[in-house]
């Protein structure tokens, strides 16, 4: 009796630490809200929060979502963000056949838009898409965290059946030509893709993709395709260069006449819906020749990480299923799975 006591406990106090950081979660993307409104005097956002709320806690709470509030003669001002709207969005989708079967979820913050669903959902073409403002464990291959300041990147998640037999191989590398040819469709020239699945622009890492196959009630095989890719970083942002490669994002690559977040956003997910449909076991071997084109190592000394394998030798593009095939003296050996360290 004792034990169901305390474990009863337990599970109150996890309830009310979790209704607690949703309530603090949500005072915080008002805040921000509020703020992108333009300049605001103490006053204002003393008002604003209600009485009895530590005005200066919850702006060095902003810090850890990205927002860096700048302070002069007290008053507070912060990067103008473009906040997702799902109605710009919906109206870019609206064209395609399958349309109807799409369902839209915005979150302001989420654990990660890779667990908002799940594959025994997914049937027939439906298709199910999460985008976050902000995600609080955003991950990228090997478990990796990728990072990313709120409202300052385009963070999703896509889940849809695929009608294929077998696990469809290549299906990474396929989607990061697609993406880049959307982006260089819409004005972003000179990008290039590391094996398997990460978008660069002048040695800087823009996005990387993250594909995780399932299946649902019906042993279908449902894809989860993770995509991140930087939109417009805010200048005081500073954490994520601590990760192996320094981020950069669309607005550096493209200044002028650069469009909205919301648009790009709609026409990314419009190419990924589109192209996870039309792949097949051929696809790969169709892109082959324009993959190397982009290959960011092509024809290089690289150094591989593969099953806790350090592999040494010259990129030579990759195999008709996507693996990647390097030279070492005489020999070409496949990779299958893996990651460029160098």
């Amino acid at each position: 009796m004792l034990t169901g006591i305390i474990l009863h406990r337990c599970l109150i106090n996890q309830s009310i630490r979790y209704l607690f950081n949703m309530i603090q979660e949500k005072i915080l993307v008002s805040l921000i809200r509020f703020l992108n409104e333009g300049s605001k005097d103490r006053r204002a956002i003393e008002y604003f929060l209600g009485r009895g709320k530590n005005i200066d806690h919850y702006l060095d709470e902003l810090n850890l979502l990205g927002i860096y509030p700048q302070i002069e003669n007290d008053i507070y001002s912060i990067e103008k963000i473009e906040l997702l709207d799902k109605s710009l969005i919906s109206e870019i989708l609206s064209p395609l056949e399958n349309s109807f079967q799409i369902q839209l979820m915005i979150e302001d913050i989420i654990e990660t838009t890779s667990k908002a669903f799940s594959p025994s959902e997914i049937f027939n073409n439906r298709v199910k898409i999460c985008l976050a403002e902000f995600q609080t464990q955003g991950r990228g291959r090997g478990k990796r965290e990728w990072l990313s300041p709120f409202s300052s990147g385009i963070c999703c998640s896509v889940y849809t059946q695929l009608h294929l037999k077998s696990a469809p191989l290549g299906l990474s590398v396929f989607m990061g030509v697609q993406l880049v040819n959307l982006l260089e469709s819409i004005g972003f020239i000179g990008l290039q893709l590391k094996w398997p699945n990460d978008i660069f622009f002048n040695e800087q890492k823009l996005g990387g993709i993250l594909i995780e196959l399932s299946q649902n009630k019906n042993n279908d095989l449902i894809v989860n395709f993770g995509f991140g890719i930087n939109y417009a970083l805010p200048n005081e942002f500073r954490s994520l260069n601590a990760t192996n490669n320094k981020p950069i994002d669309l607005k550096s690559v493209k200044n002028e006449n650069l469009l909205s977040r919301n648009e790009i956003t709609g026409y990314i997910l419009k190419a990924i819906i589109v192209s996870i449909h039309e792949f097949t076991p051929d696809s790969v071997k169709e892109i082959r020749d324009h993959w190397n084109e982009l290959d960011y190592f092509h024809d290089q000394n690289i150094s591989v990480e593969s099953d806790n394998e350090i592999i040494h030798g010259y990129n030579r593009g990759i195999d008709i299923d996507g693996s990647l095939l390097i030279e070492q003296g005489s020999n070409l050996r496949k990779i299958i799975s893996g990651h460029i360290v160098h």
